[in-house]
Parts: structure tokens; sequence; C-alpha cells
């Protein structure tokens, strides 16, 4: 595991007190952060070869999925760092590499973003559902 999926992980942990759950026997590469036990995804860790991000580089990297404003992530999306939402809705999601190129506080900005745009609608009389 690199540096910088040890660094948002442990980011993810003190901030929202949740752990990353690699629940997928067949795909043991990928974790889940969510809210609560059943509740919903808002970040996602993979590892995907360059190629499969439409890089022309040898090799594979860690990344990360978050949700994200749709206008938002037409504008971040830069084809070097970040992309469109790997193996996700492509207008909700987006994929930012772990490899050290992307920069680090818009990454934790991010993730950030993407927990409270996934928390429970607040139902009229104040509870979650």
């Amino acid at each position: 595991m690199g540096a910088r999926k040890n660094f948002i992980e442990k980011y993810i942990s003190e901030q929202y007190g949740g752990t990353v759950a690699y629940m997928f026997a067949n795909a043991p590469d990928v974790g889940v952060c969510r809210h609560g036990e059943k509740g919903k995804w808002y970040a996602v860790f993979m590892k995907v070869e360059y190629r499969k991000l439409g890089l022309d580089k040898d090799g594979s990297t860690d990344i990360l999925d978050l949700k994200c404003d749709p206008m938002l992530a037409a504008a971040l999306c830069n084809g070097t760092t970040i992309f469109p939402g790997y193996h996700m809705n492509k207008t909700h999601w987006i994929t930012i590499t772990l490899d050290g190129r992307a920069d680090e506080e818009e990454t934790m900005s991010l993730v950030d973003l993407s927990y409270r745009l996934t928390l429970p609608k607040i139902k009229k009389d104040g509870s979650r559902v």
C-alpha cells in the first residue's frame, strides 16, 4: 500500500471515525468507506493500470473514487491526476491518482466534500433517513 493511500486512510479514520472496509474476496485491493455499517459509500480505494485511466504509462497506481458535484467534477478533471469516476458514475464521481502527483490538501478537501454529499438526508422531523 502506497504512502499516499495510507495518509488518506489515516485522515478518513481520524476525521470521520471510520475505517476502510476491504470486503470483496475477489477484489482484495478494493476498499470502501461508508456512513455507518450499511450507509452510502463516500470513498472507494482501488488499484488500476494507468492505461485504464487513459494515461500512456506502464504500471498501476492506487486511486481514490469520491462523490463530487457534477459541475465541480467537470472543472476538476484534468486527465493527469483527476479523472471522471473509474468504475463509478462518471458525472457524480471523480477518480484521484494516489501516486504522489495529486495535491494532498485538495484531495482531503474532496474527501470532505464526498462525505458531506453522501450523508443521509434529513427528514422534516430532524432525523436522518
